[in-house]
């Protein structure tokens, strides 16, 4: 099997939000913990916000579902939180991410002015949104057979 390492790159993720955009409370949309490389991505996310001493509680992390469907849910966990407002929301994959940005435009926030969104897996709808998304890519391989499996997941449900 061919596996990126999301780990990595999503530590090197919080290193840029934290070392280019002076982020300091980064928030954390995660997905469904069974799958490794969702897990990898959290693992890599909360070992990194550790050993960079940023502000860290495992409330920052939300679970999400991987899907556009998320984004209201996802804010509304975020902001309800007794911290200030997030300075980032690091997403696990790009579908989530681009949900949270039009949930958070809808309400009136800039992004990423207000609050930073970024994504993983740069999908191709992340390059058509405004604001445009940060994202990593992720094998391609791995990207084409999670996206089969969310499909087949959604067409199971309905």
């Amino acid at each position: 099997s061919v596996l990126s390492d999301d780990k990595k790159a999503i530590m090197a993720m919080v290193d840029h939000l934290i070392d280019e955009h002076n982020a300091k409370r980064i928030y954390y949309l995660s997905g469904p913990s069974y799958m490794h490389d969702i897990r990898m991505r959290e693992d890599g996310f909360r070992e990194r916000m550790k050993s960079r001493g940023v502000a860290f509680r495992e409330e920052y992390i939300f679970m999400g579902n991987l899907w556009y469907n998320i984004g209201k849910e996802a804010v509304d966990y975020f902001l309800s939180l007794d911290d200030e407002r997030p300075d980032a929301i690091l997403c696990a994959n790009d579908y989530m991410a681009i949900s949270v940005c039009e949930e958070l435009c809808d309400r009136g926030f800039r992004v990423p002015e207000d609050i930073i969104v970024t994504g993983f897996d740069d999908v191709e709808e992340a390059r058509d949104i405004y604001p445009m998304l940060t994202t990593v890519e992720a094998c391609p391989i791995l990207r084409d057979v999670l996206w089969k499996l969310l499909k087949r997941r959604n067409e199971v449900k309905n």
